[in-house]
């Protein structure tokens, strides 16, 4: 019976039911921008660990002429808890706050926030989810 269980385990996990603090975690979603309130725009996030509940992470999508990734830091529990972090533009001239904490249904809700002369504006939500 406990090698039943153990390979039961061993195969969810690899099917991507599960994920460890040693692996990527993949989330993927749509964000709404605040200066264009009802359009979603896809984005794709890389969760890389860094150390306990501390991550680095990559968010890519389509914005402007094109896609866009942009690369920042995020602590928190990714399964079940709240989550807070930032992410660079590209050219390093603009940063970007986000916090939010995931739902019973396994969603990240996020607001994401502009930081420009030390003052923040609000800019929209984020929604993230595995798969």
């Amino acid at each position: 019976m406990r090698m039943t269980m153990a390979l039961l385990l061993g195969v969810l996990g690899a099917c991507g039911f599960g994920w460890s603090a040693e692996s990527d975690v993949a989330l993927n979603g749509t964000f709404v921008w605040s200066n264009k309130k009802g359009q979603e725009h896809n984005i794709k996030s890389v969760f890389t660990p860094a150390g306990d509940k501390k991550w680095t992470v990559e968010f890519t999508f389509n914005w402007g002429k094109g896609p866009q990734t942009w690369k920042g830091t995020a602590e928190g529990d990714l399964k079940t808890g709240e989550v807070k972090g930032e992410g660079l533009h590209p050219d390093g001239m603009r940063k970007f706050t986000f916090s939010g904490a995931f739902t019973k249904e396994g969603a990240l809700d996020c607001t994401h926030t502009e930081v420009t002369g030390g003052k923040s504006q609000a800019t929209g939500t984020m929604t993230l989810k595995k798969g």
